[in-house]
């Protein structure tokens, strides 16, 4: 099985690549990055400066699953449109061209109060990926909303 992990430089990208790469099942793990990876024999790390540089090649890639754990600030990202664009455009475009590519399992993760409805900025955008990927179609989509610590 190749799975494709968006996000894995992040906590929850790093751990989940982790994990897969440990996995016997998965043949090969596909991680686009900004930043080279360490090396591992079932890693593939595609690497360009901007991730919507490397959407052409997703179809080529053809992952059996994707895992999406990207996720920025709006400090971080230095407004609103940038932010709407790590955390909700790149995601659906990577997933978008993922199923044409014959993907048929997604796992997204999201965020805490995550919807449509939201007053908040960052929620409302969450929501907003949540919908547009569930109408992507995939057979198998799982959706994550880590809670807050107790």
């Amino acid at each position: 099985m190749k799975v494709m992990i968006l996000g894995a430089t992040g906590l929850v990208g790093r751990n989940t690549l982790t994990q897969a790469l440990a996995q016997p099942a998965i043949t090969q793990v596909i991680a686009p990055t900004r930043k080279p990876l360490a090396a591992h024999d079932k890693l593939m790390n595609p690497v360009a400066p901007k991730l919507e540089l490397l959407l052409p090649a997703v179809t080529e890639w053809g992952p059996d699953a994707a895992i999406c754990a990207t996720g920025t600030t709006i400090e971080k990202a230095g407004s609103k449109e940038a932010f709407r664009s790590v955390d909700h455009d790149l995601p659906l475009s990577f997933a978008r061209l993922a199923h044409q590519a014959g993907t048929q399992n997604f796992a997204l993760v999201s965020a805490i109060g995550a919807s449509v409805d939201s007053s908040f900025f960052y929620a409302s955008v969450k929501g907003e990926l949540e919908r547009d990927v569930r109408e992507i179609g995939f057979r198998s989509l799982t959706i994550l909303r880590p809670r807050a610590q107790p």
